[in-house]
């Protein structure tokens, strides 16, 4: 029989057999749906949650603090939408933000890329990495204000091998989708690589 599993968060026993207890999970909320935001070329953007305190301090702590171990819960979350979505059945690839070199030579890693692992594992979705990438080192988004977020990130993204792209439904991977500009740089060239449609999903999303 499978063991129960402990939180994440709070080191508690959950009360499934995933890796968040009811209690944090509901936390996590309220939910967040579909995003709406004046996109171009994304054709669809989802989220898991809005943006609430305990979210913002486990996405630090993942991000900033070396919590890889919060791939497993993230991925957990994000594979549940995933097929609640039905996007398994929509994307042939899923495709994580990239970030640029130096950012991971001082961090150590992708923290979006290691969720992407753990997603493709379940969902049998096929994980493309070192095609999309970042060239251009840019400002942190979360320290701008919405129209230096805007700006910053314009021709910051390029597909390195377009073949693999071409006629391809792309799943985009991010942590948080505030004003959309991340996901939109990245699927602006994924579009111009020749990518059929371009979906988006995060963990988390502003409202």
């Amino acid at each position: 029989m499978t063991a129960r599993k402990i939180c994440l968060i709070c080191n508690r026993q959950t009360q499934s057999f995933t890796y968040i207890c009811d209690s944090c999970l509901e936390l996590f909320s309220p939910k967040a749906e579909r995003v709406t935001r004046s996109f171009t070329y994304v054709d669809e953007a989802y989220s898991c949650f809005y943006y609430g305190s305990l979210l913002k301090e486990t996405i630090r702590l993942f991000k900033f603090a070396q919590k890889r171990y919060l791939a497993y819960l993230f991925g957990e979350i994000l594979i549940d939408k995933i097929f609640s979505l039905g996007l398994n059945k929509k994307v042939d690839l899923l495709l994580p933000v990239p970030i640029h070199k130096n950012t991971l030579a001082k961090r150590g890693y992708n923290q979006v890329e290691l969720i992407a692992d753990q997603i493709c594992k379940d969902t049998k979705i096929k994980l493309q990495t070192n095609n999309l990438i970042k060239i251009k080192m840019t400002q942190e988004q979360a320290r701008l204000d919405m129209f230096a977020r805007q700006t910053n990130l314009i021709d910051s993204f390029q597909v390195f091998q377009p073949e693999k792209i071409k006629d391809k439904n792309i799943l985009l991977l991010d942590d948080m989708i505030t004003t959309g500009s991340t996901i939109e740089e990245c699927a602006k060239v994924l579009k111009a690589a020749g990518a059929a449609r371009v979906y988006a999903l995060s963990l988390a999303t502003s409202h």
